[in-house]
Protein backbone atom coordinates (compact mmCIF):
# COMPACT_ATOMS: atom_id res chain seq x y z
CA UNK A 1 0.00 0.00 0.00
CA UNK A 2 1.30 3.62 -0.99
CA UNK A 3 0.79 6.99 1.43
CA UNK A 4 -1.95 8.81 0.00
CA UNK A 5 -0.61 11.45 -2.74
CA UNK A 6 2.77 9.39 -3.54
CA UNK A 7 3.27 7.13 -6.50
CA UNK A 8 5.59 4.22 -5.84
CA UNK A 9 8.87 4.87 -8.05
CA UNK A 10 10.32 1.02 -6.81
CA UNK A 11 10.36 -1.24 -4.36
CA UNK A 12 12.57 -4.28 -3.06
CA UNK A 13 12.82 -6.87 -0.18
CA UNK A 14 15.35 -6.11 2.76
CA UNK A 15 14.37 -8.95 5.22
CA UNK A 16 13.44 -12.35 4.63
CA UNK A 17 12.84 -15.35 7.01
CA UNK A 18 12.98 -19.08 5.64
CA UNK A 19 11.22 -21.84 7.42
CA UNK A 20 10.19 -25.24 6.23
CA UNK A 21 10.51 -24.24 2.70
CA UNK A 22 8.49 -21.02 3.10
CA UNK A 23 10.01 -17.61 2.71
CA UNK A 24 8.49 -14.45 4.72
CA UNK A 25 9.12 -10.65 3.71
CA UNK A 26 9.35 -9.24 6.76
CA UNK A 27 9.98 -5.64 5.36
CA UNK A 28 10.64 -3.80 2.23
CA UNK A 29 12.05 -0.55 0.97
CA UNK A 30 10.13 1.93 -1.26
CA UNK A 31 10.71 4.93 -3.20
CA UNK A 32 7.80 7.45 -3.00
CA UNK A 33 7.24 10.18 -4.92
CA UNK A 34 4.56 13.30 -4.49
CA UNK A 35 4.95 16.48 -6.12
CA UNK A 36 6.78 18.10 -3.45
CA UNK A 37 9.12 15.22 -2.57
CA UNK A 38 10.60 11.97 -2.90
CA UNK A 39 11.07 9.69 0.06
CA UNK A 40 12.56 6.59 1.81
CA UNK A 41 9.60 4.30 3.05
CA UNK A 42 9.89 1.34 5.14
CA UNK A 43 7.09 -1.04 5.08
CA UNK A 44 7.47 -3.98 7.32
CA UNK A 45 4.97 -6.55 8.64
CA UNK A 46 2.27 -4.79 11.88
CA UNK A 47 1.03 -6.81 14.89
CA UNK A 48 -2.43 -6.62 15.33
CA UNK A 49 -3.65 -5.78 18.48
CA UNK A 50 -3.99 -9.22 20.23
CA UNK A 51 -0.40 -10.48 18.48
CA UNK A 52 0.95 -7.05 20.40
CA UNK A 53 -0.58 -8.07 23.72
CA UNK A 54 1.52 -11.61 23.26
CA UNK A 55 3.95 -9.71 22.13
CA UNK A 56 4.62 -7.76 25.44
CA UNK A 57 4.69 -10.47 26.99
CA UNK A 58 6.95 -12.53 25.83
CA UNK A 59 9.11 -9.37 25.47
CA UNK A 60 8.56 -9.01 29.55
CA UNK A 61 9.80 -12.87 29.92
CA UNK A 62 12.88 -12.56 28.08
CA UNK A 63 13.94 -9.41 29.66
CA UNK A 64 13.62 -11.13 33.12
CA UNK A 65 15.64 -14.34 31.85
CA UNK A 66 18.47 -11.87 30.00
CA UNK A 67 19.06 -10.40 32.65
CA UNK A 68 22.75 -9.50 32.19
CA UNK A 69 21.71 -8.39 28.35
CA UNK A 70 23.35 -11.42 26.88
CA UNK A 71 21.37 -11.80 24.01
CA UNK A 72 21.71 -8.62 23.04
CA UNK A 73 24.65 -9.60 21.36
CA UNK A 74 23.33 -12.35 19.27
CA UNK A 75 22.33 -12.59 15.33
CA UNK A 76 18.89 -12.77 14.04
CA UNK A 77 18.65 -16.08 13.45
CA UNK A 78 19.78 -17.21 17.00
CA UNK A 79 17.21 -15.33 18.22
CA UNK A 80 14.39 -16.23 16.43
CA UNK A 81 15.98 -19.77 17.32
CA UNK A 82 15.27 -18.76 21.46
CA UNK A 83 12.17 -16.54 21.24
CA UNK A 84 10.41 -19.04 18.79
CA UNK A 85 10.86 -21.36 22.22
CA UNK A 86 9.79 -18.57 24.44
CA UNK A 87 6.78 -17.34 22.48
CA UNK A 88 5.57 -21.35 22.13
CA UNK A 89 5.83 -21.85 26.02
CA UNK A 90 3.49 -18.72 26.81
CA UNK A 91 1.23 -19.52 24.14
CA UNK A 92 0.62 -22.89 26.12
CA UNK A 93 0.68 -21.64 29.59
CA UNK A 94 -2.24 -18.86 28.02
CA UNK A 95 -3.70 -21.39 25.67
CA UNK A 96 -3.35 -19.60 22.56
CA UNK A 97 -2.88 -20.64 19.04
CA UNK A 98 -0.73 -18.90 16.64
CA UNK A 99 0.55 -19.57 13.16
CA UNK A 100 4.08 -19.36 11.89
CA UNK A 101 3.47 -16.67 10.52
CA UNK A 102 2.50 -14.85 14.04
CA UNK A 103 5.28 -16.71 15.65
CA UNK A 104 7.70 -15.00 13.13
CA UNK A 105 5.53 -11.51 13.53
CA UNK A 106 6.18 -11.76 17.08
CA UNK A 107 9.56 -12.81 16.66
CA UNK A 108 10.96 -10.28 14.18
CA UNK A 109 9.53 -7.13 16.22
CA UNK A 110 11.16 -8.56 19.37
CA UNK A 111 14.46 -9.03 17.49
CA UNK A 112 14.29 -5.43 16.26
CA UNK A 113 13.32 -3.76 19.42
CA UNK A 114 15.36 -5.91 21.92
CA UNK A 115 18.66 -6.65 20.61
CA UNK A 116 18.68 -4.87 17.20
CA UNK A 117 18.88 -1.39 15.76
CA UNK A 118 14.66 -0.26 16.32
CA UNK A 119 13.61 2.23 13.72
CA UNK A 120 16.69 1.76 11.71
CA UNK A 121 16.57 -2.31 11.72
CA UNK A 122 15.23 -2.30 8.00
CA UNK A 123 17.72 0.29 7.01
CA UNK A 124 20.60 -1.62 8.28
CA UNK A 125 20.54 -4.12 5.54
CA UNK A 126 19.51 -2.07 2.78
CA UNK A 127 22.93 -2.19 0.17
CA UNK A 128 21.74 0.75 -1.24
CA UNK A 129 22.09 3.42 1.33
CA UNK A 130 25.67 4.77 2.10
CA UNK A 131 24.78 6.20 5.22
CA UNK A 132 21.93 6.55 7.78
CA UNK A 133 21.20 9.96 10.11
CA UNK A 134 19.08 9.83 13.16
CA UNK A 135 19.54 13.34 15.09
CA UNK A 136 17.18 12.85 18.07
CA UNK A 137 14.25 11.56 19.11
CA UNK A 138 11.07 12.85 17.50
CA UNK A 139 12.87 13.81 14.15
CA UNK A 140 12.37 11.91 10.67
CA UNK A 141 15.70 9.80 10.09
CA UNK A 142 17.58 10.56 6.88
CA UNK A 143 19.24 8.01 4.53
CA UNK A 144 21.56 8.52 1.32
CA UNK A 145 20.88 6.64 -1.24
CA UNK A 146 23.23 5.26 -3.79
CA UNK A 147 21.00 6.05 -6.56
CA UNK A 148 22.34 9.97 -7.64
CA UNK A 149 18.33 10.48 -8.71
CA UNK A 150 17.46 9.80 -5.07
CA UNK A 151 20.40 11.09 -2.93
CA UNK A 152 19.59 12.44 0.74
CA UNK A 153 15.88 11.44 1.38
CA UNK A 154 13.70 12.13 4.46
CA UNK A 155 12.12 8.55 6.00
CA UNK A 156 8.39 8.00 6.66
CA UNK A 157 10.91 6.63 9.93
CA UNK A 158 11.59 8.04 13.51
CA UNK A 159 12.37 7.33 17.07
CA UNK A 160 9.32 7.80 19.16
CA UNK A 161 10.76 7.45 22.93
CA UNK A 162 14.01 7.92 24.41
CA UNK A 163 13.93 4.84 25.61
CA UNK A 164 13.91 3.18 21.95
CA UNK A 165 16.53 5.65 21.04
CA UNK A 166 18.97 4.87 23.42
CA UNK A 167 18.17 1.11 23.18
CA UNK A 168 19.32 1.37 19.58
CA UNK A 169 22.37 3.09 20.73
CA UNK A 170 23.72 0.48 23.21
CA UNK A 171 22.90 -2.43 20.46
CA UNK A 172 25.23 -1.15 18.04
CA UNK A 173 27.83 -0.33 20.77
CA UNK A 174 27.60 -3.99 21.82
CA UNK A 175 27.77 -5.69 18.26
CA UNK A 176 30.17 -3.18 16.98
CA UNK A 177 34.35 -3.35 17.27
CA UNK A 178 35.24 0.03 18.80
CA UNK A 179 37.42 2.43 17.20
CA UNK A 180 37.23 5.05 19.84
CA UNK A 181 34.52 5.97 22.60
CA UNK A 182 35.36 9.99 23.19
CA UNK A 183 34.67 12.30 22.46
CA UNK A 184 31.87 10.62 20.17
CA UNK A 185 31.46 6.48 19.52
CA UNK A 186 33.23 5.05 16.59
CA UNK A 187 32.71 1.53 15.76
CA UNK A 188 32.85 -1.33 12.66
CA UNK A 189 30.03 -3.85 12.43
CA UNK A 190 28.77 -5.17 9.25
CA UNK A 191 31.83 -3.22 7.31
CA UNK A 192 29.88 0.12 7.93
CA UNK A 193 31.24 2.79 10.14
CA UNK A 194 29.10 3.92 13.02
CA UNK A 195 29.74 7.38 14.79
CA UNK A 196 27.55 8.31 17.78
CA UNK A 197 27.94 11.46 18.72
CA UNK A 198 26.55 13.98 21.19
CA UNK A 199 25.62 17.61 19.35
CA UNK A 200 24.26 20.39 21.94
CA UNK A 201 23.19 17.75 23.51
CA UNK A 202 21.48 15.70 20.68
CA UNK A 203 21.95 12.54 19.91
CA UNK A 204 23.13 11.29 16.30
CA UNK A 205 23.72 8.19 14.57
CA UNK A 206 25.06 7.81 11.84
CA UNK A 207 26.74 5.12 10.02
CA UNK A 208 28.31 4.78 6.92
CA UNK A 209 28.26 1.83 4.56
CA UNK A 210 31.66 2.56 2.37
CA UNK A 211 35.01 2.80 4.77
CA UNK A 212 37.60 5.35 3.78
CA UNK A 213 40.11 4.54 1.32
CA UNK A 214 43.18 4.22 1.96
CA UNK A 215 45.67 6.38 0.56
CA UNK A 216 47.53 3.55 -1.28
CA UNK A 217 44.16 2.28 -2.82
CA UNK A 218 43.82 5.83 -4.11
CA UNK A 219 46.45 4.50 -7.12
CA UNK A 220 44.97 1.16 -7.39
CA UNK A 221 41.78 2.39 -7.91
CA UNK A 222 42.84 4.48 -10.58
CA UNK A 223 42.00 7.72 -8.79
CA UNK A 224 45.56 9.47 -8.30
CA UNK A 225 48.91 8.54 -9.81
CA UNK A 226 51.52 7.26 -7.48
CA UNK A 227 53.51 10.86 -8.51
CA UNK A 228 50.14 12.79 -7.34
CA UNK A 229 50.10 10.52 -4.16
CA UNK A 230 53.88 10.99 -3.61
CA UNK A 231 53.30 14.69 -4.12
CA UNK A 232 50.36 14.68 -1.73
CA UNK A 233 51.58 12.24 1.28
CA UNK A 234 54.10 14.95 1.47
CA UNK A 235 52.24 18.15 1.46
CA UNK A 236 49.91 16.98 4.05
CA UNK A 237 52.33 15.40 6.28
CA UNK A 238 54.19 19.21 5.80
CA UNK A 239 50.80 20.36 7.07
CA UNK A 240 49.84 21.81 3.81
CA UNK A 241 45.71 23.30 3.18
CA UNK A 242 43.58 21.23 0.73
CA UNK A 243 40.80 22.38 -1.14
CA UNK A 244 38.99 19.69 -3.58
CA UNK A 245 36.58 20.93 -6.70
CA UNK A 246 34.88 18.80 -9.10
CA UNK A 247 32.72 15.86 -9.41
CA UNK A 248 29.99 15.33 -6.96
CA UNK A 249 29.23 16.36 -3.35
CA UNK A 250 29.68 12.39 -2.60
CA UNK A 251 33.22 12.26 -4.43
CA UNK A 252 34.71 15.09 -2.84
CA UNK A 253 33.57 13.91 0.48
CA UNK A 254 35.17 10.74 -0.10
CA UNK A 255 38.70 11.86 -0.93
CA UNK A 256 38.51 14.40 1.41
CA UNK A 257 38.06 11.78 4.13
CA UNK A 258 40.82 9.14 2.11
CA UNK A 259 43.23 12.35 2.79
CA UNK A 260 42.48 13.04 6.18
CA UNK A 261 44.12 9.65 6.90
CA UNK A 262 47.24 11.55 6.12
CA UNK A 263 46.42 13.96 8.97
CA UNK A 264 48.36 13.35 12.05
CA UNK A 265 45.97 11.21 14.35
CA UNK A 266 46.68 13.27 17.73
CA UNK A 267 45.63 16.79 16.21
CA UNK A 268 43.23 18.50 17.82
CA UNK A 269 40.18 18.62 15.23
CA UNK A 270 37.27 20.52 14.48
CA UNK A 271 34.54 18.87 12.15
CA UNK A 272 32.20 21.41 9.96
CA UNK A 273 29.62 19.34 7.76
CA UNK A 274 25.65 19.93 6.49
CA UNK A 275 25.34 16.80 7.17
CA UNK A 276 26.93 13.95 8.79
CA UNK A 277 29.62 12.34 6.11
CA UNK A 278 32.78 13.46 6.99
CA UNK A 279 34.65 10.19 8.90
CA UNK A 280 37.74 11.34 10.55
CA UNK A 281 40.70 9.27 12.26
CA UNK A 282 41.96 11.74 14.67
CA UNK A 283 41.35 10.99 18.14
CA UNK A 284 41.38 14.19 19.75
CA UNK A 285 38.47 15.34 17.91
CA UNK A 286 36.93 18.01 20.45
CA UNK A 287 34.27 19.88 18.45
CA UNK A 288 32.05 18.67 15.80
CA UNK A 289 28.78 20.65 14.38
CA UNK A 290 26.01 20.43 11.98
CA UNK A 291 25.74 23.30 10.04
CA UNK A 292 24.30 25.66 8.43
CA UNK A 293 26.34 28.05 10.85
CA UNK A 294 23.73 28.83 13.49
CA UNK A 295 24.49 32.06 15.92
CA UNK A 296 23.92 29.99 18.99
CA UNK A 297 26.75 28.17 17.87
CA UNK A 298 29.31 31.12 17.37
CA UNK A 299 30.60 32.12 21.40
CA UNK A 300 31.89 27.86 21.40
CA UNK A 301 33.01 27.71 18.27
CA UNK A 302 35.34 30.93 19.03
CA UNK A 303 35.90 29.27 22.40
CA UNK A 304 37.34 25.99 20.73
CA UNK A 305 39.08 28.26 17.76
CA UNK A 306 41.07 30.02 20.69
CA UNK A 307 42.51 26.53 21.91
CA UNK A 308 44.53 26.63 18.53
CA UNK A 309 43.32 23.41 16.88
CA UNK A 310 45.89 22.00 14.38
CA UNK A 311 43.17 20.67 11.90
CA UNK A 312 40.01 21.48 10.77
CA UNK A 313 37.61 19.42 8.43
CA UNK A 314 34.64 21.29 6.47
CA UNK A 315 32.60 19.79 4.00
CA UNK A 316 31.90 22.45 2.24
CA UNK A 317 33.72 25.94 2.51
CA UNK A 318 30.42 27.54 2.65
CA UNK A 319 30.23 26.62 6.32
CA UNK A 320 33.98 27.93 7.10
CA UNK A 321 33.18 31.65 5.77
CA UNK A 322 31.94 33.11 9.18
CA UNK A 323 34.92 31.93 11.11
CA UNK A 324 37.59 31.89 8.45
CA UNK A 325 39.06 34.98 9.81
CA UNK A 326 39.60 33.34 13.28
CA UNK A 327 41.32 30.35 11.73
CA UNK A 328 44.91 30.71 12.27
CA UNK A 329 47.22 30.40 9.11
CA UNK A 330 49.41 27.37 10.93
CA UNK A 331 46.21 25.51 11.29
CA UNK A 332 45.76 22.77 8.62
CA UNK A 333 42.41 23.12 6.90
CA UNK A 334 40.31 20.62 4.38
CA UNK A 335 37.68 21.62 2.56
CA UNK A 336 35.49 21.13 -0.62
CA UNK A 337 33.31 23.10 -2.59
CA UNK A 338 31.56 22.89 -5.84
CA UNK A 339 32.81 24.14 -8.93
CA UNK A 340 33.98 22.21 -12.03
CA UNK A 341 36.67 23.97 -13.34
CA UNK A 342 39.73 26.35 -11.71
CA UNK A 343 38.53 29.38 -12.80
CA UNK A 344 34.81 28.56 -11.45
CA UNK A 345 36.47 28.17 -7.79
CA UNK A 346 38.46 31.17 -7.57
CA UNK A 347 35.17 33.04 -8.77
CA UNK A 348 33.53 31.07 -5.91
CA UNK A 349 36.00 31.91 -3.65
CA UNK A 350 36.08 35.26 -3.53
CA UNK A 351 32.13 36.07 -3.65
CA UNK A 352 32.29 33.44 -0.20
CA UNK A 353 35.14 34.49 1.54
CA UNK A 354 37.15 38.18 1.42
CA UNK A 355 40.04 37.60 -1.10
CA UNK A 356 43.06 37.37 1.34
CA UNK A 357 41.45 35.17 3.86
CA UNK A 358 41.66 32.21 0.19
CA UNK A 359 45.27 32.53 1.24
CA UNK A 360 44.93 29.65 4.19
CA UNK A 361 44.80 27.53 0.76
CA UNK A 362 47.71 25.73 0.21
CA UNK A 363 46.67 23.02 -2.77
CA UNK A 364 43.77 23.09 -4.83
CA UNK A 365 42.51 19.52 -6.25
CA UNK A 366 40.72 19.24 -8.92
CA UNK A 367 38.30 15.84 -9.58
CA UNK A 368 36.27 14.45 -12.44
CA UNK A 369 33.88 11.85 -12.28
CA UNK A 370 34.22 8.52 -14.54
CA UNK A 371 31.67 7.01 -14.81
CA UNK A 372 31.64 3.96 -12.27
CA UNK A 373 31.04 5.52 -9.13
CA UNK A 374 34.43 6.77 -8.70
CA UNK A 375 36.27 10.01 -8.94
CA UNK A 376 39.19 10.35 -10.88
CA UNK A 377 42.45 13.70 -9.75
CA UNK A 378 42.57 15.33 -12.59
CA UNK A 379 44.71 18.64 -11.66
CA UNK A 380 46.57 20.25 -8.88
CA UNK A 381 47.50 23.48 -8.15
CA UNK A 382 49.30 25.78 -5.63
CA UNK A 383 48.29 28.65 -4.13
CA UNK A 384 51.97 30.01 -2.95
CA UNK A 385 51.67 33.79 -2.23
CA UNK A 386 48.79 36.44 -2.15
CA UNK A 387 49.87 39.65 -4.35
CA UNK A 388 48.11 42.78 -2.00
CA UNK A 389 49.01 45.47 -4.83
CA UNK A 390 47.01 43.78 -7.40
CA UNK A 391 44.79 41.69 -4.67
CA UNK A 392 45.01 38.42 -6.41
CA UNK A 393 45.93 34.95 -5.64
CA UNK A 394 49.18 33.91 -7.45
CA UNK A 395 49.04 29.59 -8.24
CA UNK A 396 51.10 27.39 -10.19
CA UNK A 397 49.86 24.37 -11.95
CA UNK A 398 51.58 21.27 -10.24
CA UNK A 399 49.65 18.40 -12.26
CA UNK A 400 47.42 19.56 -14.93
CA UNK A 401 45.56 18.18 -18.56
CA UNK A 402 47.52 18.40 -21.45
CA UNK A 403 44.57 19.24 -23.87
CA UNK A 404 46.18 18.43 -26.72
CA UNK A 405 47.79 15.09 -25.55
CA UNK A 406 44.94 14.18 -23.27
CA UNK A 407 48.03 13.20 -20.94
CA UNK A 408 48.68 14.13 -17.29
CA UNK A 409 51.46 16.27 -17.20
CA UNK A 410 53.70 17.24 -13.62
CA UNK A 411 54.77 20.58 -13.78
CA UNK A 412 57.12 20.98 -10.49
CA UNK A 413 55.96 22.23 -7.36
CA UNK A 414 56.58 25.69 -6.03
CA UNK A 415 55.86 24.85 -2.37
CA UNK A 416 58.24 21.74 -2.02
CA UNK A 417 60.74 23.29 -4.04
CA UNK A 418 61.90 20.02 -5.24
CA UNK A 419 60.73 17.22 -8.12
CA UNK A 420 59.17 14.46 -6.76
Amino acid sequence: MVAKNFIELESYPLLLFKKEGKEYVLSKAQILQSSEEIIYSIKEIELEKDEKRFYYKVLKRIKDKDAEGNLKKEDMQTFFSFASKEIISLAKEVNQELSDYEKIKISYHLYKNYCGFGEIESIWHDKNINFIFCEKVGFPIYVYHKNPRYGFLKTNLKFRSMYEFKNALINLKLKSKMIRDSPEFLGILDNKLIEISDIFNEMSIKTISRLPIAPKDLIKLGIAMPAMMNYLNKMIKDRASVLIIGGNDFQRTELLNSLALLVKKDSKTIVFENYPKIIVPQRNVFYKVLTPYKKKHKKIIDDYLRKNPDFVIADDIDELAPIVKNIKNECQTFVTLDAQTFDEAMNKLGRILPTPAIAFIDIIIIIRERGDGWPKIEEIYELYTYDFKSKKIKVSPVFFLDKRTKKIIFNGSRLLNQNI
